[in-house]
């Protein structure tokens, strides 16, 4: 009995060291991380990202955990919450090339609370507007490649208005983290 109840416990720790977050890799302007909660789906995953410099706004190549154990097959997308609301975006490597449309695949208004930095009192409560936009799942390859063998891309957001608002993200570093990220979850 007692050997039993050891096993118990240490397969009940192991559970619990899989569910935690790791570091696959960090490497210049990218990391890569197994997740136990993405801030948008809430779901087991592995993530290659890399953000805007004073903004809210990641570009993710997004691996999800497959119930049958291992990972789904990677999209790309980028999270927002810094843009104002959006009908799509238009991704383009720099220096130019083609443009690579993403679309609105969610937009929800969430609550998040702020703690403000020497300030003892309660976080401070705000809406936001989480915008998550897809590259076409046929063109998610090319994209990955893309992002693997450039130095920057721009996404322009727009509305039915026009252009509002451009986001540069840094690709230093994204074919080391992404293929690393491939190698290990994928």
């Amino acid at each position: 009995m007692k050997t039993l109840i050891a096993f118990l416990l240490t397969l009940t720790a192991y559970s619990f060291a899989q569910a935690e977050d790791s570091e696959i890799i960090k490497f210049k302007d990218w990391r890569a991380d197994k997740i136990d909660s993405h801030t948008v789906t809430e779901k087991q995953a592995c993530v290659a990202k890399t953000t805007v410099k004073n903004e809210d706004t990641v570009l993710e190549v997004y691996a999800e955990a497959s119930p049958e154990g291992g990972f789904v097959q990677p999209v790309v997308q980028i999270v927002t919450t810094a843009q104002q609301p959006a009908l799509g975006v238009m991704a383009k490597s720099l220096p130019g090339s083609r443009k690579t449309p993403l679309s609105i695949s969610l937009k929800e208004t969430k609550t998040i609370e702020i703690k403000v930095p020497g300030d003892d009192g309660e976080p401070v409560k705000k809406e936001v507007e989480r915008q998550v936009f897809l590259v076409k799942f046929k063109d998610k390859d090319q994209f990955i490649r893309l992002l693997k063998n450039k130095n920057s891309i721009e996404g322009t957001f727009f509305n039915a208005e026009g252009d509002l608002a451009k986001a540069k993200f840094s690709l230093r570093g994204s074919h080391k983290t992404i293929s690393k990220l491939m190698a290990t979850c994928i």
